[in-house]
C-alpha cells in the first residue's frame, strides 16, 4: 500500500481529541500525495465514528476502522489493571496484510504540526522500530533487566517497518517477556516494546514526538527530576520546544492538557485552532479531575523552593516508584 499509513488508537472518550488530531494532520500534510489512516475503534460510539468519517471526507482522504477484538490477546495478560487495549500496540502487525510495509502509530492526544513525510521517508537501517527516547531514570531499565545505556523510547510515536516486525516472532517473545517480568512493568506496551526490541530501536530527534516534560521543566530539572543516564541536548530540547512536528499533550502532575478548563500549555491555543476546525468544536472543555492528593501535592511543590521541589519529586518518580516495583 502506498502513501503515508497512520494508526490511531481510541475510545469513546477520547474521539473528539482524536478528531482534532486527526484535521491538525490534515491541515499540516495537504502536499502528501497519499495518506491511508486507520482507527483502532475500543468502543467509538456510531455519532463520534460519524463525525470522523466527515474528517476524512472533508480533506478527501480515506480512513478504516479496526475492531480491538480483532487482535488476540492472551487471557493471562489481562488484569483490572491492565486491560486489553493495552496490550494492543504489541501485536498490531496481525492487522495488517503484507501490503503494509511500514506504519506509524501516533496516539489520540497528538497534534501534527508539520510535514510527515521526511519522518516517513527515513532510513530505518536494520531497525525494527523508531521513537523519542523518554527520560527515565536508569532503575526502570534495571527492572526490564535491559542494559542501562539500552534506547528506551516514549511509545507514543511509533515508527514501524512491518516487515522487519512480522519477522521477529514478537508473539513468542512478548509472552516470555511479561511472564517473566510482570511484577515490575509500569507502563505496560511501553516496557515491553522497549525490551522486547531492545538493539532494535531507532531514536528520533525529539521533535518528532515533543513531550509535555519537555514544557513543564527547565532543561537543567528536568535532568534533575528524572535523572536519565543519557539524554538529548539542550538544542535539541530546545529545538523540539520551538519547532515540534509533533507535540505530545502527555500527562503531568505540573499542568493540564488543552482539552481541559484552565489549561497552560504553550500550545493550549494551537490544539484549539485545530479543535476549531473539527465536528467537536462546540463540546465543552473537560472538567480538572484530578484527585485532592495529586493537587494537595501540586500545592506543596509550588510552595517549597524550586530547587528541593524538583529533588523531591525526582527522588519519588527516579528512586522511590522503581524500587518499590522491583521489590514488589
Amino acid at each position: 500500500m502506498s502513501g503515508v499509513n497512520v494508526l490511531y488508537a481510541s475510545d469513546d472518550k477520547f474521539a473528539g481529541i482524536l478528531g482534532t488530531s486527526l484535521v491538525s494532520l490534515m491541515e499540516n500534510n495537504r502536499d502528501s500525495s497519499e495518506i491511508n489512516v486507520f482507527i483502532l475503534d475500543d468502543g467509538i460510539s456510531q455519532g463520534n465514528k460519524e463525525k470522523l468519517n466527515m474528517v476524512f471526507k472533508d480533506y478527501g482522504r480515506t480512513g478504516v476502522f479496526l475492531k480491538v477484538d480483532d487482535v488476540e490477546i492472551p487471557e493471562s495478560f489481562i488484569s483490572d489493571r491492565w486491560p486489553k487495549v493495552a496490550f494492543i500496540r504489541l501485536f498490531i502487525s496481525e492487522l495488517f496484510d503484507e501490503q503494509v510495509s511500514r506504519l506509524l502509530y501516533l496516539d489520540c492526544d497528538t497534534i501534527i504540526n508539520g510535514s510527515l513525510e521526511p519522518l516517513w521517508h527515513m532510513d530505518m537501517g536494520e531497525n525494527i522500530i523508531a521513537g523519542v527516547n523518554d527520560c527515565l531514570s536508569p532503575r526502570y531499565l534495571k527492572n526490564l533487566d535491559m542494559d542501562l545505556n539500552s534506547t528506551y523510547i516514549n511509545s507514543g510515536v511509533l515508527l514501524i517497518d512491518l516487515e522487519k516486525y512480522r519477522n521477529f516472532s514478537v508473539r513468542e517473545k512478548v509472552s516470555r517477556f511479561i511472564e517473566s517480568h510482570a511484577g515490575v512493568i509500569q507502563y505496560p506496551d511501553q516496557d515491553v516494546i522497549n525490551a522486547v526490541f531492545e538493539g532494535k530501536i531507532l531514536p528520533l530527534a525529539p521533535k518528532y514526538n515533543s513531550i509535555t516534560l519537555f514544557y513543564d521543566f527547565a532543561y537543567r530539572d528536568m535532568l534533575k527530576y528524572r535523572k536519565p543516564v543519557k539524554y538529548y541536548s539542550r538544542e535539541q530540547i530546545n529545538e523540539a520546544v520551538e519547532g515540534p512536528v509533533i507535540i505530545h499533550f502527555t500527562t503531568s502532575f505540573l499542568s493540564l492538557r488543552p482539552w481541559v478548563k484552565e489549561s497552560g500549555h504553550r500550545y493550549a491555543e494551537k490544539f484549539m485552532s485545530f479543535h476549531s476546525k473539527s465536528p467537536w468544536k462546540d463540546e465543552p472543555f473537560w472538567e480538572d479531575n484530578r484527585s485532592f492528593v495529586k493537587k494537595a501535592y501540586l500545592k506543596f511543590y509550588h510552595l517549597m523552593p524550586l530547587s528541593f521541589s524538583v529533588a523531591f519529586s525526582g527522588w519519588l518518580h527516579s528512586t522511590a516508584v522503581p524500587m518499590l516495583k522491583r521489590k514488589g
